[in-house]
């Protein structure tokens, strides 16, 4: 009885999350970049270089991390579920209808969209809506101006958590 209880509370626990499995995981500075492989081949060199820019900390380092993922790829279950992500494609695809469902402002054509909790709770994602065919010159095309909404968005994230903490008095005194 306990164990029958226990699957019918997971069920309705699930079902009153829209069937999202839990909170989105991952680091601000990730990103997982979903596109078709044939697209990423012709594309991964411009996006490391334009999402990945090194800034000067008290160390040289990257602001962000991307990491490729086909769609239908064998990772593909646990890695729609990170925290950032830049989905690209045509609109015809079943992973772009699930973000198309979700974008803030109304899709009216190619370009840029934000989408949030598609796959898990927390979860941002950044879509490129291209037409068929052209979805490496559109990545192209836009690349400069994602960067800037993810380092902005990312710099808001780390104020926020920075006052979020409180003050630091442990060594005032000191």
């Amino acid at each position: 009885m306990r164990k029958l209880a226990f699957a019918i509370l997971i069920s309705l626990s699930a079902t009153a999350c829209g069937g999202k499995s839990g909170g989105a995981y991952g680091d601000f500075t990730s990103i997982i970049a979903v596109m078709d492989p044939s697209v990423w081949e012709q594309v991964s060199d411009t996006m490391y270089s334009a999402l990945e820019p090194s800034i000067r900390t008290v160390r040289t380092e990257k602001t962000f991390m991307v990491t490729f993922q086909a769609p239908n790829g064998p990772h593909w279950d646990n890695l729609k579920h990170f925290r950032q992500m830049l989905v690209v494609g045509t609109g015809d695809e079943p992973w772009i209808k699930d973000v198309l469902a979700k974008t803030r402002k109304p899709v009216d054509g190619p370009g840029i969209y934000t989408a949030y909790d598609v796959w898990a709770r927390g979860q941002q994602i950044t879509l490129i809506l291209a037409p068929k065919g052209q979805e490496a010159d559109a990545i192209r095309a836009h690349l400069p101006e994602i960067n800037d909404a993810l380092d902005s968005q990312f710099r808001e994230y780390v104020r926020n958590r920075m006052f979020l903490s409180g003050m630091d008095s442990a060594l005032t005194d000191t």
